[in-house]
């Protein structure tokens, strides 16, 4: 299996591993609400382990050396500003009874998260140098 395949595949488990949490939203038993919340949450990150790898080692192998360092800053980054935003979205929707809404916004992060991964591995995008 290929690491583009792997990273793909890994995405759509973490997204799959979710669903749970969205499931649990409908699910009218408190008990079994919570559990499908948990699991979801916990299993999911198997996903997000595997798929952080896989791009880690793409990243190493597509990326020319002379920019790696740049590329490599310029994800970091990008992580920690996306970081900050789930606190601030935690902050802005800290009353209980808009919790749904932040497994709305995690879940859909995720979705646009696979969606670019498709493409890059679909499209084959490299990254240019000069």
């Amino acid at each position: 299996m290929s690491l583009k395949t792997l990273s793909m595949l890994s995405i759509l488990l973490q997204l799959t591993l979710l669903s749970l949490c969205v499931l649990s939203l409908f699910v009218r038993e408190s008990k079994t609400s919570l559990t499908l919340l948990v699991v979801g949450i916990c299993s999911s990150r198997l996903g997000l382990w595997v798929f952080d790898m896989s791009v880690t080692q793409l990243m190493q192998e597509l990326v020319p050396e002379e920019i790696r360092g740049v590329m490599g800053s310029m994800q970091h980054s990008l992580n920690k500003t996306f970081e900050l935003l789930s606190y601030l979205a935690g902050i802005v929707y800290s009353d209980v009874e808009q919790f749904h809404v932040l497994i709305y916004i995690g879940y859909g992060a995720v979705a646009v998260a696979a969606i670019i991964q498709a493409c890059g591995v679909y499209f084959n995008v490299r990254v240019p140098h000069s």
